[in-house]
């Protein structure tokens, strides 16, 4: 059978069973889940004599929801087991992880979400690019209007250089979007090495994502192996969550459903600028960038909008003047 969603017309070849008996095992796999699975094993054991019954596999959409313990999940559902004028928290992750029951990390962001006083509304899609999960998930999300959207997908809907696309995220209510990752690599690895996230993860799940303007939290899961099988000779791995690492991402979002419902002019707004290597003249430094300028713009766009901004220096040199009047962390001014 292809190890793919793709046909392979060789295979078909080389196999010494019906076509159509082919293409039913390989769409057991293709859609994958529990379901598909077990009849996946009820359907071979019938090839070989048994008497079972099996069913014909079952296609999972692109894109859906999903509530542990509910194998068909509606919005009304999932809606009974919230609590009244509580804020929705949507959480987005793969499909795989549907398709492989791989969800340990999924249920306890869910239930972490509850322990704060939010609702969760978890949702899985094939990818945030894909047309039709996309559509699926802004429509989810139109009807819903959640609070805050905490995101496990990895790499970027926009692309640099071009106009900025947050995607099926762009509706109506703006909420927050915090980045969640699902580590690929091992916990063990994590704690033991100085540079925290492979460079997989960093690209996947931080460097890109930001190009959409969400904002990372932390990972919150790592690959463990769940147990040795000895039939197949495989380790079966899936992600194992941290508890006290959720706890924080669930708090994090919390605290972000309060600052959105406090109004604009009570909120307390701190901007914080690089300074490294520590001397005055590195204060705000990025490649390329005016950072003093892009913050006196924000201070301007951020009165507009309502904020209790007054006394914006002039320009971006004023502020620095400002800035390095009071103490800095130049190493020649700790003296």
């Amino acid at each position: 059978l292809p190890g793919d969603d793709q046909p392979d017309a060789e295979l078909i070849t080389l196999s010494n069973l019906d076509a159509v008996v082919q293409h039913r095992l390989w769409q057991y796999l293709v859609h994958g889940g529990s379901e598909n699975a077990l009849d996946f094993i009820d359907y071979t054991a019938f090839l070989i004599g048994h008497e079972t019954e099996w069913r014909e596999p079952r296609p999972l959409v692109r894109a859906g929801l999903y509530w542990p313990g509910l194998t068909k999940n509606d919005l009304d559902q999932i809606r009974s087991n919230w609590i009244n004028a509580r804020p929705v928290a949507t959480l987005v992750f793969y499909r795989a992880l549907i398709q492989s029951g791989n969800l340990l990390a999924v249920d306890a962001i869910i239930e972490g979400l509850i322990e704060v006083g939010l609702n969760p509304l978890p949702i899985f899609v094939v990818s945030l690019k894909d047309k039709v999960a996309a559509a699926i998930l802004e429509d989810i999300l139109e009807e819903v209007s959640p609070a805050i959207i905490l995101n496990s997908t990895g790499f970027a809907v926009s692309a640099p250089g071009k106009d900025w696309d947050p995607g099926p995220f762009d509706i109506k209510v703006e909420p927050m979007i915090l980045q969640v990752v699902f580590s690929g690599g091992n916990k063990a690895s994590w704690q033991d090495e100085t540079r925290g996230l492979s460079a997989r993860d960093i690209a996947m799940n931080v460097a890109l994502p930001e190009v959409d303007g969400r904002v990372f939290t932390r990972a919150v899961s790592f690959k463990g192996s769940d147990r040795r099988d000895d039939l197949t000779q495989i380790d079966l791995v899936r992600y194992e969550p941290v508890k006290d690492r959720i706890g924080y991402v669930c708090r994090l979002a919390q605290a972000w459903v309060c600052l959105r419902e406090t109004d604009v002019s009570e909120r307390r707004i701190g901007l914080i600028l690089a300074n490294y290597p520590n001397r005055d003249g590195r204060i705000g430094n990025g490649v390329g960038l005016d950072t003093p300028e892009s913050v006196i713009q924000l201070l301007k766009a951020m009165k507009t909008t309502g904020y209790d901004v007054a006394n914006i220096p002039a320009d971006g040199n004023a502020l620095i003047d400002r800035l390095i009047a009071g103490p800095t962390n130049a190493v020649e001014s700790l003296n």
